[in-house]
Order: C-alpha cells, then structure tokens, then sequence
C-alpha cells in the first residue's frame, strides 16, 4: 500500500492510482487497516506540535485516500483528526495546507457530518482561512445540514494567471513557438500530441480527445533531483498559487512526448 504513492496534488485520487490501492487494499484485513491508521493519525489530535515533511505529505494525502476506500466509520473518525493538528512552523503549517482539497473531498464523500465538523474545527483554530472552494464546500454543507455559518462568503477577487511571469519563464526554460499561453492555460506541442496544462488546477489534457494526463516522473534522476527541492519550496511558500517551475518541468516532459512516453500516462475519461 504505501508502495503506491503519487504526487498529484489534486482532491481526488486518479483511476489509475485507485485501481492499484484497490488490489493493495484487498491484501490488508480491515482490522489491521483500521488499527494502523487511527495510531498514525492519533497524534494529530494530542496537541502537540508536529513536524510536517514533504514526503511526508505525499503519503499522508494517499492514506487519507485509502480511507475513502476502506469505507470504515472508525477510519473516517480518525482521518478527521487532521483538522486538530498543531504545527510546529509556518513552513509545516503551509505543507499542511497543501492537503486541504484532499481531506475535505475524502471527509464529504464518507460524512458530511464529519465533513462539516472538520471545516468547523479549522475555522475554529483561525491558522487556514476558509477561502475559494473550500469557503464554498462549507457553506453548502451548511445549508445540506440546516447549520449557520460560522463565516460568511466575502467576495474575492477571481484568481489570474501573471502571463507577465509565466512568459518569462517560458522564455527561459521552453521554446516559445511550442509553448504558449491561451487563457489560464499552457498549451504545449509536443512531437506526438498537443496538451493543455490549466495553470490554477496543475490539471494535464490531451487536446486531440479531452482525455486526463498524468506524469509518472523519475525524482531519482540527477536533473529532477536538483529541481526537486525548488518546485517544493514554491509549494510551501504559498500553496494556493501556481507553481511555475513545477508547470515548466511538465511541459518540457510534454514538449518531447516521443522519448518522454514511458512517463506519459493517459487516464480514461
């Protein structure tokens, strides 16, 4: 189980990816599930100041998504916990925030009870700030529940893509005349296939038939290794924004799709 670990950043797991934790899942009895995960959450709600690495939380949103498998009320309680957790710094508090669109997507699917308590219990602790979709995820599981709102929507300005930076860095790391701006989207042509990279969302698709793109990239390598560290610390430094160097390292993947294939995965609609 924890063998299958990704580093997409998005709210829900990708087909492929659950189609793998299925089969690891079946291979664990749900009492030794259920057991391990509420030890590995426990200190989440023991008040003590804890200590959040990156990798760390790669394999913590892919636990959380093991418990929307597991299907297990006990697990749910314990995943639930994570909205207590006190952080040691701002740098682990914003590796926490990363998590946010996964543990409220994994808290609705399985109890919106459970789901409303967790937006609540964060809200209530003041350090993340109900915002954008998970300002509005809370607010419809306000009025599904018939519960007042402990905050109130704010009008916020809608998020835009700085073209002026993301030029720039197309400019230095990419080939202009493959790698273009349409909107809030990159569009890369590669050898093979045109793609589309949504900027706001991190999401990939290729363009000939609107199919999902996932990158399945070789950390280990020497010239991922060095850039690694970088495209972590733009995550940390502020998670709700793009990261234009984690955006670039896709699309030179993208932009040579011919020897690149083997780490161009394309998922089912």
């Amino acid at each position: 189980m924890l063998e299958n670990i990704t580093l997409a950043k998005s709210r829900k797991p990708a087909r492929a990816w659950e189609k793998r934790a299925r089969t690891a899942l079946a291979g664990v009895s749900a009492e030794e599930f259920r057991h391990r995960v509420r030890q590995w959450f426990e200190p989440f709600r023991a008040g003590e100041a804890l200590h959040l690495t990156v990798c760390g939380r790669d394999v913590l949103r892919c636990l959380m998504w093991y418990a929307l498998l597991a299907g297990d009320p006990q697990v749910d309680e314990a995943v639930g916990w994570f909205a207590s957790a006190e952080w040691r710094n701002k740098r682990d508090q914003s590796c926490s925030e990363t998590l946010l669109p996964a543990f409220v997507y994994v808290m609705g699917e399985r109890s919106e009870e459970l789901a409303h308590q967790a937006l609540e219990t964060l809200h209530r602790k003041g350090k993340v700030h109900l915002r954008g979709k998970l300002l509005q995820a809370y607010l419809e599981l306000c009025a599904r529940l018939g519960r007042t709102p402990a905050v109130q929507a704010v009008q916020e300005p809608t998020p835009t893509v700085p073209t002026g930076v993301l030029a720039s860095i197309v400019k230095r790391f990419g080939d202009a005349s493959k790698i273009r701006m349409e909107n809030d989207r990159l569009v890369v042509s590669g050898i093979r296939e045109i793609y589309e990279i949504d900027v706001l969302e991190s999401r990939i698709v290729r363009r000939s038939d609107g199919r999902p793109v996932r990158l399945e990239l070789d950390f280990s390598q020497p010239a991922l290794a060095m850039l690694r560290p970088m495209m972590d610390s733009q995550d940390l430094s502020d998670p709700f924004r793009p990261n234009y160097l984690r955006l670039m390292v896709c699309a030179r993947v993208l932009l040579r799709d011919d020897i690149n294939a083997a780490s161009i995965v394309v998922e089912s609609v």
